[in-house]
């Protein structure tokens, strides 16, 4: 190339870089980059249409097409109604509030967490579009902010002062004494747009759906849940006590909150002598180890159920060498001992629609079951974990609360339930505070061929169903969980008393040899 030729080259470039600034800064360029500005309003509508609007309706009023199948419902966003927010109660979220609740999403909920699915600036932009779209009066006023400290270090007088905080601003007549969701106001309890609402159960923290560390606790205190019958506490105290009685209030709930079950999986009957417990509530359950395991709405045929009750069971066993106590426990806000509610399944090839569920299905008895295959076979083999199968069938152990308890052989979740004629099986059930206590006692092995024979030492499949009748809960309609393993302890053989004696000896005539041997030196 020439010097002629290059310089023409470089004129060329210089010319280029030129024009491109001024198309950048030239207020006559203004039409140059507002495509941009569009295009990104366009990605964060097309976000929301491909992401959001199943749920929470084309128009942003938490009317999507699957709307009627969740418990709570999509929010509506042209309510102006934001339940988890910094802002003060009935004032709107801030556009970080907004941004975080889509990144984490709200527990207990069909609301995901995209972050991680959706990049930072493709949720800024979905938030921006339906902020900007759909909430009345966006933008328009500065939110008041709710300022939170630091946590104070929480000590048996900081719970104890928030109990009495509990007791009067009467948080129990819907939380209940407890904690557990049971108390007076708790069945009655609707909305802003007139739909059930329960209230939160306060042992179980995998369902704050704000969050359930102390900070989460005490922001909500402080903002209330704009939309709900959870009001601000943020104005009842003296600005002077404000702090500290909040943090008070906050750390006595955060006590209240139960052992989250975890992933172990075998439930250990611990071997006794002498005679079982023969209630619920005796006290030597206390001594008993517990084992916490989760359980999930039934989704394997139809009505597959989205919105169950109970959500988790605890339980303890014990044996004697002749009979098995097993010992389950599991939280229920409502006592339903009566029946009489609709047992039609609305929705038999899907979900339940629950818009038109709710207002037929009545109240149900609640109910819980054990299940054991009923062999127990040498492999890993199990049956179905929903109520066996065909050549494999199921040990049911069902306990109802109008009518005592029964003992069924089933093999399959098709086939028609038939009660044994005769059965060992006993159980004994009370109810408090919203949490059920139920004693189920079997001997160990009997002469019924349809009966599982609890082996000591032995791994036995076990698995848990419930359901809850305030919750319309019947037939498919259940929480269940898939199977877990039952061991009996066996007792200790004579040749570990052996060994013990031997060994102790053999350590006794040790020591005396070089006791001896010492002296002599």
């Amino acid at each position: 190339m020439g010097s002629q030729s290059r310089r023409n080259f470089w004129l060329v470039l210089l010319l280029a870089v030129g024009l491109a600034g001024f198309i950048v800064v030239s207020p006559t360029a203004t039409l140059a980059v507002r495509p941009a500005a569009a295009q990104a309003t366009l990605d964060g509508e097309a976000i929301y249409l491909e992401r959001c609007a199943f749920c929470h309706g084309e128009n942003g009023d938490g009317d999507g097409p699957v709307a009627p199948y969740l418990n709570p419902r999509p929010r509506d966003f042209t309510s102006g109604q934001f339940k988890f927010r910094t802002t003060a109660s009935g004032e709107l979220p801030l556009r970080e509030d907004v941004i975080h609740i889509v990144q984490v999403g709200v527990r207990s909920t069909a609301m995901p967490a995209w972050e991680g699915v959706l990049t930072e600036a493709e949720i800024e932009a979905v938030v921006d579009y339906l902020t900007q779209n759909f909430v009345p009066d966006w933008g328009e006023f500065e939110p008041v902010v709710i300022p939170v400290g630091n946590p104070p270090r929480v000590t048996a007088a900081i719970i104890a002062e928030g109990e009495q905080i509990y007791q009067e601003l009467q948080c129990w007549k819907c939380h209940g004494q407890a904690g557990r969701a049971d108390g007076p106001s708790a069945p009655t309890l609707t909305d802003d747009f007139d739909f059930p609402i329960r209230a939160a159960d306060l042992t179980k923290a995998w369902r704050y759906k704000g969050g359930s560390e102390l900070i989460d606790i005490y922001s909500r205190f402080s903002t209330g849940l704009n939309g709900t019958p959870m009001p601000s506490f943020y104005d009842v105290f003296p600005e002077e006590e404000r702090e500290e009685k909040l943090w008070a209030l906050s750390a006595y709930v955060y006590s209240l909150q139960a052992q989250q079950p975890t992933e172990q999986s075998v439930i250990t009957a611990g071997r006794i002598a002498g005679s079982l417990p023969t209630s619920p509530e005796a006290p030597e359950w206390n001594e008993v180890e517990a084992v916490s395991l989760f359980l999930t709405g039934q989704v394997i045929t139809g009505p597959r159920w989205q919105t169950p009750g109970v959500d988790a069971v605890t339980v303890r066993a014990l044996h004697n060498d002749e009979s098995l106590a097993l010992l389950v426990e599991w939280s229920d806000p409502f006592q339903d001992a009566a029946g009489g509610g609709s047992e039609g399944n609305v929705g038999n090839a899907t979900y339940v629609n629950l818009d038109e569920f709710l207002g037929t299905a009545g109240p149900q008895p609640d109910a819980l079951a054990v299940q054991f295959p009923q062999t127990v076979t040498e492999g890993t083999q199990k049956p179905y974990f929903f109520w066996g199968q065909p050549g494999q069938p199921v040990n049911l152990w069902r306990w109802q609360a109008d009518s005592s308890v029964a003992e069924y052989n089933v093999a399959g979740f098709r086939e028609e339930w038939q009660p044994q004629e005769s059965s060992q099986v006993t159980a004994e059930a009370s109810w408090a505070d919203g949490q059920y206590r139920l004693l189920f006692t079997r001997p160990l092995t009997t002469t019924d061929p349809n009966d599982v024979q609890l082996v000591p030492g032995e791994f036995i499949p076990i698995a848990f169903q419930a359901w809850e009748g305030s919750n319309g809960e019947a037939g498919t309609r259940l929480a269940l969980s898939s199977w877990y393993s039952l061991v009996l302890e066996k007792p200790a053989p004579v040749s570990v008393y052996l060994y013990t004696v031997l060994t102790v000896g053999l350590v006794a005539a040790g020591e005396w040899l070089l006791v001896r041997r010492a002296r002599r030196k």
